[in-house]
């Protein structure tokens, strides 16, 4: 990365001079580092993105289950997210150049401001891809509620843990699942996060009842038939 750097302020500055060559090799540097650092990201998130594949459709969101039933523990797909966030900044750390050799505490003060900077951005995209799942949860029953919230506030708390970017949008979240089914009309004009508000209004079309067949076409049915 120090190097990198360098070339960077190297070529920045003969960009000053009008040669043409720096200036296509500036444009060339920066085109490379941004192909690098989506290589990287896309290295970084593989494992955040296995693990919410088919998050959307999982049973238990929908699940009718004994009423008073206390929801105990997060599910693994979000403890698994979650332990691989804490294991994060060491294991880049430990991929750093130099990372190894004692190298001087300049150079690992960089290396920590790039363990930052690359969990900042994973855990960014864990956030987005998981709003991405909850809208993408067909129903969500009472008990579906309590462990999405679970879940969601887990990962709330590692992420208090490990950046420190807020994420409304996630104690938003938790209060929707958490208040009853007439209630929500009301929480939605207390939320933090309004421009989320087409993820919100889905919360509460999922939490909706199922709508019954009406009685009349029931009864011009039965009566038919007799």
């Amino acid at each position: 990365p120090g190097k990198a750097t360098t070339l960077a302020y190297f070529l920045n500055s003969m960009e000053s001079l009008k040669i043409p060559v720096f200036s296509l090799a500036t444009k060339h540097l920066q085109l490379l580092s941004k192909d690098v650092e989506a290589l990287v990201f896309d290295a970084l998130f593989e494992q955040i993105r296995v693990a919410l594949k088919g998050i959307p459709y999982m049973d238990v969101w929908a699940a009718v289950t004994t009423e008073g039933a206390l929801v105990e523990h997060p599910l693994e797909y979000i403890r698994s997210i979650g332990d691989y966030l804490f294991d994060l900044p060491m294991m880049i750390l430990s991929q750093a150049p130099g990372a190894n050799v004692g190298t001087p505490a300049a150079d690992d003060a960089d290396d920590g401001t790039v363990s930052r900077y690359w969990v900042d951005i994973v855990v960014r995209g864990c956030v987005d891809l998981l709003l991405q799942c909850i809208e993408g949860i067909p129903r969500l029953s009472s008990s579906g509620c309590e462990q999405l919230a679970c879940d969601i506030e887990y990962l709330k708390d590692v992420l208090t843990m490990l950046s420190d970017s807020p994420y409304p949008v996630l104690e938003d979240l938790v209060k929707l699942l958490h208040c009853d089914v007439a209630e929500l009309g009301t929480q939605l004009g207390n939320v933090q996060c309004p421009e989320k508000m087409s993820l919100y209004k889905a919360i509460r079309t999922k939490r909706s009842p199922p709508v019954a067949a009406p009685a009349a076409a029931h009864r011009r049915t039965a009566s038919g038939a007799s």
